[in-house]
């Protein structure tokens, strides 16, 4: 799978450049958008472009059928060159690791926020300024309700982790309190 996404991500660092040069940034992440979801809607998709067996002309059709009316050219193009290089296994990881790209290319840096009740419109603009001023990049909340962890945030951001929960909390107590009785 390692050789799969380091394949993927080459792939797609192409199709981000050829995107950003032609100012299609947005227009190529919807497209891969909608690749995703028929490819989940009818994983019978990815079969038949994957199967050997399946000629490559064949597969061809199949996505021009499926895609040309509704994705940009550099898009079917990018199709297109993994299906004659027979490499249709790197379509699951596209849409990711281009987003990951666009983001950064638009300065936005995902972050995840976890916490034990709702929070309100301000404490997640006030936690998005704080962030933003911690890593120099405007950021893009995505929140979720996790009760398990009785209070506090537990905040993703890039590789790091925030953990200001109740349950986090609780966790280093209980380390620090065996290290101390060791």
């Amino acid at each position: 799978m390692a050789a799969s996404t380091a394949v993927a991500r080459r792939y797609t660092e192409a199709l981000f450049a050829a995107a950003r040069d032609a100012g299609r940034i947005d227009a190529v992440e919807q497209d891969l958008a909608t690749l995703e979801q028929i490819t989940q809607q009818s994983p019978r998709v990815l079969e038949v472009i994957g199967n050997p067996l399946v000629p490559a002309d064949r597969k061809l059709q199949i996505l021009d059928r499926i895609f040309s009316d509704s994705v940009e050219p550099i898009t079917l193009r990018l199709l297109h060159l993994l299906v004659e290089k027979r490499r249709s296994d790197v379509l699951p990881y596209l849409r990711g690791l281009y987003t990951e790209m666009a983001n950064e290319y638009r300065g936005l840096l995902p972050a995840y926020v976890h916490s034990a009740i709702p929070l309100t419109t301000e404490e997640e603009r006030a936690l998005a300024a704080r962030l933003a001023a911690l890593t120099g990049k405007k950021i893009q909340l995505h929140s979720e309700v996790r009760p398990e962890l009785i209070g506090g945030v537990l905040v993703h951001v890039g590789d790091t982790v925030i953990d200001g929960s109740v349950t986090g909390y609780l966790r280093q107590l209980r380390r620090r309190l065996k290290d101390a009785l060791v």
